[in-house]
C-alpha cells in the first residue's frame, strides 16, 4: 500500500522500473507470451493455492486464458496475424508495402472491487502485445491480484524455435499497488503516466479517472457501471426437456460472479404461448438451480444480501410467486408486469412473461450492455438490429453471457493497445 506522504516517491520509482522493462518486452516473441500465459491457467486450476477463487470465476478465466483462445483473441484484434507485433510484414495481397503493431508503453488499470477476476481479461491483452502494466487495485480486492499473478513464478515456456520465457522475468513488467482514491496526487501521477488508461468500476470510480490529468496521446477506455437481461422467445419452450437445458443455461449466467457482472442478467422476459408456460418455467428454473448452485458454490452472503433478499421475496408474495432457497442463495420473483426490476444480486431472478420477446426492448437504456437470447434465428437478427441500434453492446446467447469476448463494451480492446506503423507505404 502507498501512503499518502511518500506514496509519490514510491509510486515514480514503480513507474521508472516498468518503463525500463519496455525495451525487453517488445523483443519477447508473442507466441512466447502467449503460451506462457497458457501454462499459467492450467497452473491456476491445478494448485490448490488458487481454490479460493473457484467461486469468483476461476474455471472461466483458464478456459479464456488458454493459448489456443488467445491466439484466436489476438488474430481478431491484429488484423489476422498475431506476428504483427513482432516485426514488419506484408499487407495482405501485397509484396512491397508492411504492417507492424507496436505496443503504446504503460498500460495503467484502475481495478473494480466486485469482480476483481474481469481485469486480468484486461492485463492479458495488454502482456501479449507487449505493454507494461501498473495496477491499482481496490480495497476490497483482498489479495485476489497478487495471488493469480504468484502463479507465475516457476512456470516458463518454450516455442516450437527453442525460445524460452520464464513467468518470473515476465512479472518484472507488471506492479500492483493499493492506494485509496482520495489520494488524488498519486491517482495524477500515475494517470499523467499512462500510455493506456483502463478503468472498471462503478459511476463514481470511473469518472474519478476519467477527469484525472493524462497524455495528450493516450488511450482511455472506461468499462463502466451497466445492467443486463435475458429474453425468451417461446419457440424455445417446445417442451419440457428443452425448457429444462435452457432453464440449465439461465441459472449459470445468473450464478456466474454471483451476479455481479456487468453482464449478468437480474431480469428474465419470456414469452406466452409456448408449449412451456412462463410460470412453468420458473417451477423448472427452480428446480435446475440447487444443481447449479453444486457446480457454481454460492459465495459467503451477507447479513445485508440476506436482509435484501428477504425484502424482495416479501414483496413478490404479494404482487406475484416466489421461489428460492431456504438459505436466500438463490431466488426467482415472478409478477405478469412488464418491468425493469432493480438488481437485488445475490442470485435473485425477476420473471416477467411477454407477448413478444421485441416488447423487453422498451428497457433499453444507456446502462444495458448485454441482452442474453434464446429464440430462432430470424427472430434473434430482429431483434438484436432493434436492440443495438438502440445501444446495447452484446446479445449473445443464454448461457454465455458472461463469457467475455472480443468486442467487450463495443470496443475491440487490442486496437486501443498497439500504434499501427507502416512501411514501404502508401498502398497507391
Amino acid at each position: 500500500m502507498l501512503q499518502s506522504e511518500t506514496g509519490e516517491e514510491q509510486l515514480q520509482e514503480i513507474v521508472s522500473h516498468l518503463n525500463g522493462k519496455l525495451d525487453w518486452l517488445r523483443n519477447q516473441p508473442i507466441d512466447a507470451l502467449i503460451g506462457l500465459i497458457g501454462e499459467v491457467s492450467k497452473k491456476w486450476l491445478s494448485d490448490e493455492r488458487f481454490s479460493f477463487l473457484k467461486d469468483k470465476g476461476l474455471l472461466f478465466l483458464s478456459n479464456w486464458c488458454e493459448a489456443s483462445h488467445l491466439r484466436q483473441i489476438a488474430e481478431q484484434g491484429l488484423k489476422g496475424n498475431i506476428r504483427y507485433c513482432d516485426t514488419f510484414l506484408c499487407f495482405p495481397n501485397s509484396q512491397k508495402h508492411f504492417l507492424r503493431a507496436n505496443s503504446r508503453g504503460l498500460a495503467c488499470h484502475w481495478m473494480a472491487g466486485n469482480v476483481q477476476i474481469l481485469g486480468i481479461f484486461a492485463l492479458v491483452q495488454c502482456i501479449i502485445t507487449k505493454n507494461v502494466n501498473l495496477l491499482k487495485v481496490a480495497a476490497k480486492d483482498n489479495g485476489v491480484f497478487s495471488s493469480l499473478l504468484s502463479a507465475f513464478e516457476g512456470v516458463s515456456y518454450t516455442t516450437a524455435d527453442g525460445y524460452k520465457l520464464e513467468g518470473s522475468d515476465l512479472m518484472e513488467t507488471v506492479a500492483v499497488v493499493y492506494f485509496s482514491r482520495d489520494a488524488k496526487k498519486l491517482g495524477d501521477l500515475m494517470s499523467k503516466s499512462a500510455h493506456i488508461r483502463i478503468a472498471w468500476g462503478g459511476r463514481e470510480a470511473v469518472e474519478t479517472v476519467a477527469n484525472y490529468p493524462s497524455m495528450i496521446d493516450s488511450e482511455t477506455v472506461i468499462f463502466g457501471p451497466k445492467l443486463s437481461y435475458a429474453v425468451i422467445a417461446k419457440e424455445e419452450l417446445f417442451s419440457e426437456q428443452a425448457a429444462r437445458k435452457l432453464a440449465r443455461r439461465v441459472s449459470v449466467d445468473v450464478s456466474v460472479f454471483d451476479q455481479s457482472g456487468c453482464a449478468s442478467p437480474h431480469n428474465l422476459y419470456i414469452e406466452k404461448g409456448g408449449v412451456i408456460t412462463p410460470e412453468k418455467f420458473c417451477e423448472i428454473l427452480a428446480d435446475v438451480f440447487p444443481k447449479t448452485e453444486a457446480q457454481i458454490p454460492k459465495p459467503i452472503i451477507s447479513a445485508e444480501q440476506i436482509s435484501a433478499v428477504h425484502s424482495s421475496r416479501g414483496v413478490y408474495d404479494f404482487k406475484g410467486k416466489v421461489w428460492g432457497s431456504d438459505t436466500m442463495s438463490w431466488t426467482i420473483l415472478y409478477s405478469e408486469d412488464n418491468e425493469l426490476c432493480k438488481p437485488v444480486y445475490s442470485r435473485v431472478l425477476m420473471v416477467h412473461p411477454v407477448e413478444h420477446i421485441n416488447d423487453a426492448l422498451v428497457h433499453i437504456q444507456d446502462y444495458i450492455q448485454t441482452i442474453g437470447i434464446a429464440a430462432p434465428q430470424e427472430k434473434s437478427i430482429d431483434f438484436a438490429n432493434k436492440a443495438t441500434m438502440a445501444g446495447v453492446s452484446r446479445c449473445p446467447l443464454i448461457g454465455r453471457m458472461l463469457n467475455f469476448e472480443m468486442p467487450w463494451d463495443g470496443v475491440f480492446l487490442i486496437d486501443k493497445l498497439v500504434k499501427w506503423n507502416t512501411l514501404n507505404g502508401p498502398l497507391c
